[in-house]
């Protein structure tokens, strides 16, 4: 008896499922929302990758300027004065 109303409400529930995936207000939101899904992943990833790359180029670029600068004795001078009263 209790595996007939298992089986009843298995039925129902795939009955249920498949009306509501028919159903065209349904279609609308779940492309609606992969839309944007992709669409947060595709910029995400461009944001990502695009952040990887400034600091690539960035942190070599300030070393090497550093050095360059260094060695090239191009420093900021020091000016000593006397502090303001």
């Amino acid at each position: 008896m209790i595996d007939e109303y298992d089986t009843q409400i298995e039925r129902l529930e795939e009955t249920i499922e498949q009306k509501a995936l028919e159903s065209p207000a349904v279609q609308r939101a779940l492309i609606l929302l992969g839309l944007l899904f992709e669409g947060l992943v595709a910029s995400f990833g461009t944001a990502v990758v695009g952040l990887i790359v400034v600091v690539t180029y960035a942190i070599p670029g300030a070393v090497g300027g550093a050095f360059g600068g260094w060695y090239k004795e191009r420093r900021m001078e020091r000016v000593v004065e006397p502090a303001a009263r």
